[in-house]
């Protein structure tokens, strides 16, 4: 910490006087000043702090320590090879007589016992074979005289470069180990949209609800998220007594509104247009007709065996003893036609009914899909027998997803449309080759 300090006022000291205070400028500042000179040293570390102190050999000279480490204990590190003096003195100007043998062996030994010198409880030297280099290392010649072992073993072989990839492969990972089975005594919870999912294609109910893999928000998502809040709104106010008039509900739509997942500024714009005229539409049409609703957002759960079905209708009307339910869609649905196969074939209306009738003992007289954007509505009156089949397929979708059957169903269509298409390996469809 010392040593950045002192780094930062020399770059705050050069930033002050220069002309072009940038990096290559100053790098070439600090060059001058080692060259000339000022090159200070590190700063010492305090030896009663409570810390490990990391030091060269000559920096530990004059200091103990309880517990020393001394690496890199192999030959051509400890003792270093020698380096030709780049101007070597003559022996008449030389302080004293050099000892017989080599002078910077001698050197080196003694700064390994001045290392060695510093532990006062214990000493720790280490080495190792591999330091990445072509050959593998010796024990220092040092370390054996100081502990007074045997000559150390030729080095091993050097690997062949198979081999040595193979040691520097990583792990294969574990086998993910398959959920167990749940229990029939235990409770599984299911939404509408988890069980259209499961029979969409298992693996996407997997990646979604078990997995949580995280996606990308969608302009669709925000679009329709947006458009469902202010709807939600303007039916609350009508429940509670207050006001809501167009500019009401065109504020809240766009307080829900999130700049998230638009292909660009002009589409973000397009959408916002797109669902602001869709409310002022819906909300004209409406007004000639007001909707008086008994629930907004009502929750619901009831139990088929140990599987609880949870969800909330989006608007309940109760007049003159007929219960209607209805669920607002910003799809694009433009034909009365298709507005009343997509509510015969609904799974969502199917749950609903089955719901009413769980939760009060009757079935609802009507359920509705109502078209934002076009204004269709497509509807039709429940019956038992469709109760009776829809809780018979929420039975087998949970029957499955507690054996834990998460096997891929790709088909053109649900992969076409599915988030995870880019990385599922069994995907139908290539999204590269959409258009």
């Amino acid at each position: 910490m010392k040593n950045i300090a002192r780094f930062f006022e020399i770059v705050k000291g050069y930033g002050d006087v220069a002309e072009h205070d940038r990096v290559p400028a100053f790098v070439a500042h600090l060059d001058l000043l080692r060259e000339a000179g000022d090159d200070p040293a590190v700063a010492e570390a305090d030896p009663d702090d409570d810390a490990v102190p990391v030091l060269t050999v000559h920096k530990a000279k004059g200091l103990e320590f309880p517990v020393v480490f001394l690496v890199g204990c192999v030959e051509q590190k400890f003792p270093l090879r020698a380096r030709r003096d780049p101007l070597e003195l003559p022996a008449d100007l030389l302080p004293e007589a050099m000892p017989g043998g080599d002078p910077h062996l001698h050197e080196e030994r003694r700064l390994f016992y001045v290392a060695m010198t510093r532990a006062k409880e214990e000493l720790i030297l280490t080495s190792a074979a591999d330091y990445g280099t072509a050959r593998a290392r010796k024990v220092s010649r040092f370390a054996v005289e100081a502990l007074d072992l045997p000559s150390p073993a030729p080095a091993p072989r050097k690997s062949q470069a198979l081999e040595a990839l193979a040691r520097h492969q990583p792990m294969p990972p574990e086998a993910p180990r398959p959920d167990p089975p749940l229990a029939a005594s235990e409770t599984l919870t299911l939404s509408f949209r988890q069980i259209d999912d499961y029979r969409t294609c298992p693996l996407k109910y997997k990646y979604i609800h078990r997995l949580k893999v995280p996606l990308l928000v969608h302009h669709r998502v925000v679009y329709g998220s947006a458009v469902h809040k202010a709807v939600q709104a303007h039916f609350r106010a009508r429940v509670e007594g207050l006001p809501s008039s167009e500019d009401d509900v065109i504020a809240a739509f766009r307080a829900a509104w999130v700049s998230e997942g638009f292909l660009s500024r002009e589409h973000e714009e397009q959408r916002l247009r797109a669902g602001e005229e869709a409310l002022r539409r819906f909300i004209q049409e409406e007004a000639r007709a007001p909707l008086i609703p008994t629930g907004v957002e009502q929750e619901f759960a009831f139990f088929v065996g140990r599987t609880k079905v949870q969800g909330r209708y989006d608007l309940v009307v109760e007049r003159e003893g007929r219960i209607t339910i209805l669920d607002f869609k910003t799809g694009s649905i433009d034909d009365p036609e298709e507005a009343r196969k997509r509510a015969k074939e609904s799974l969502q209306l199917d749950v609903y009914a089955l719901a009413h009738l769980r939760t009060t003992g009757r079935l609802p007289d009507w359920v509705e899909l109502r078209f934002l954007e076009s204004g269709l509505a497509g509807g039709k009156r429940p019956t038992a027998e469709e109760a009776a089949r829809t809780e018979e397929a929420v039975r087998e979708v949970s029957a499955l997803i507690r054996e834990r059957d998460f096997e891929a169903r790709p088909s053109y269509m649900a992969c076409g449309q599915c988030a995870f298409r880019d990385i599922c390996p069994h995907t139908a469809r290539n999204p590269e080759a959409e258009t």
